[in-house]
């Protein structure tokens, strides 16, 4: 979906409300946004040419400017509700461009330093984006902001198929080719395999594992069941914000619906052990706790995800004994919907059977990267599926080295 035909139906929406005027200039019509690749050329031009009151979107730095010929100037077009602002700047939760996949692990206790990029509009191989990145991880959950991709919480590789979690999180800039990871923040507990989730102005970091399998939550209250959130714009300590109220999940996967929910979806639970099918949701704007909203088809363990508009989807995971096989590397595809049932369906294969895979959303697909599979055992296959017609998935290309549990982040 166009940005600029977002703002555009936006704008006219509120000029015809009689809610937007420039010195009395604009009236009810339909609203043209002039897009231009940053505001330097825009801006450096000789603009008398535009017509009074012509908005003017620049995709960097993502601004939205009014020309006004009484002032012979522009003037940015500013939102202070934080409701307002997620329909003009919709969640980043799909890329246009480019999805990426970082870290990871090659074999136990050998990990990977690589970041890939994988291209949205053409399919092929993925390119290197970082060769020595200075947090080697595996298993973190990710998030993204509209500038920056995020892996939180990450362990160090190790022959323990169980290590030593982390709280640290770390974040690359998308603009730059080898730009390395810098650590900008804590999360509250030392915690992997949690789920990343974002808004558009805030990171979120739900669920997870303090130690393996096991959680004890008297003795760490508010660990894996809490929600942590942060602003993009400060990148700070993370702050607990709430306890997940069903209780938590670990190895499970993380989606958002537009700019207001985040979902957590499979896993397994803590002690007694066993999977876990469960879809729990929190909303973004309020620092609440979460409820259990169904249950997707098949339990699956480290499984991947991507989200279109309207829909979640979880592909791939290690399977419990209802999903076909027992328990067994899987390749289903199970999709809900986010607006009426939570209760997935199975609309489709990956090309392999694997679980700690990488997902990637693109505006039309979802994409799955690398992860472990029966054989030979790490897999460097990059996968998409469309969104627009349930099916299976497609091998597209390769990453540049064979690897599990790496973090997927998307450009928008």
């Amino acid at each position: 979906m166009s940005r600029a035909r977002d703002i555009a139906d936006l704008i006219t929406a509120a000029i015809e409300a009689n809610t937007i005027q420039s010195d009395g200039t604009i009236t009810g019509t339909t609203t043209k946004v002039n897009t231009h690749d940053s505001d330097g050329a825009l801006l450096a031009a000789d603009s008398s040419g535009y017509a009074d009151g012509s908005l003017h979107y620049m995709t960097t730095p993502r601004r939205l400017m009014l020309w006004d010929d009484s002032d012979g100037g522009f003037f940015e077009i500013t939102v202070n509700s934080s409701e307002l602002e997620a329909i003009i700047l919709p969640g980043n939760h799909q890329g246009s461009s480019y999805g990426y996949v970082t870290n990871g692990e090659t074999h136990w206790a050998s990990g990977s330093d690589k970041r890939d990029r994988i291209s949205f509009t053409s399919d092929g191989n993925s390119v290197g984006r970082g060769s020595d990145l200075s947090n080697i991880s595996q298993r973190g959950a990710a998030c993204s902001s509209p500038s920056h991709g995020y892996v939180l919480a990450n362990s160090e590789p190790s022959s323990n198929p169980n290590p030593t979690p982390a709280k640290q999180v770390a974040r690359f800039a998308f603009a730059s080719d080898n730009d390395t990871q810098a650590d900008v923040g804590d999360l509250t507990y030392n915690i992997r395999k949690g789920t990343g989730h974002q808004s558009q102005s805030h990171g979120f970091r739900a669920s997870g594992t303090i130690n393996g399998l096991g959680y004890n939550p008297t003795s760490n209250p508010g660990g894996p069941y809490g929600i942590d959130k942060w602003a993009f714009a400060s990148d700070t300590n993370q702050n607990f914000v709430n306890k997940i109220q069903s209780g938590h999940q670990n190895y499970g996967a993380g989606q958002a619906s537009t700019d207001t929910h985040g979902y957590m979806i499979g896993g397994v639970e803590p002690a007694p052990y066993g999977w876990d099918r469960r879809t729990i949701k929190f909303p973004f704007a309020v620092d609440a706790v979460s409820s259990e909203i169904g249950d997707i088809q098949y339990g699956a363990q480290n499984p991947g995800s991507a989200n279109s508009e309207t829909d979640g989807y979880v592909f791939g995971g290690y399977g419990d004994n209802t999903a076909p096989g027992g328990n067994t590397f899987m390749n289903n595809i199970q999709k809900f919907s986010f607006s009426s049932s939570y209760s997935s369906s199975d609309i489709g294969d990956l090309t392999t059977p694997k679980d700690n895979n990488a997902g990637n959303s693109s505006t039309t697909h979802g994409y799955s990267a690398t992860g472990n599979d029966p054989a030979p055992g790490i897999s460097n296959i990059i996968e998409k599926f469309s969104f627009a017609s349930n099916g299976n998935a497609s091998d597209v290309g390769d990453t540049s080295e064979v690897r599990g549990g790496p973090s997927g982040n998307q450009q928008i």
